[in-house]
């Protein structure tokens, strides 16, 4: 995680996933499919369109947990694909 000009960007080996802003704004790094679910289901908190696989999100307008879902499915998109198996 980085902090500049008051955006927190996470990332998983170099590579962003999100962006938060304190001013309850933020992208996040979405597959298509995950970016339409999204819309469907927040659509006064999801910008319609994307851009370079960046959704565009205003937090004030989600429920935690959808968020919490959805910055998971975020660092999914960068992070290996093996997992951990216990």
């Amino acid at each position: 995680m980085t902090s500049d000009k008051g955006v927190l960007t996470f990332d998983y080996d170099g590579q962003a996933f999100a962006a938060l802003t304190q001013k309850g704004q933020g992208l996040l790094k979405l597959e298509a499919p995950q970016h339409a679910a999204l819309v469907s289901l927040c659509p006064k908190g999801v910008s319609a369109d994307q851009i370079d696989g960046w959704t565009s999100v205003t937090f004030k307008a989600m429920e935690a947990a959808l968020l919490a879902d959805y910055v998971g499915a975020a660092y999914r998109t960068v992070a290996p694909k093996a997992r951990l198996v216990f």
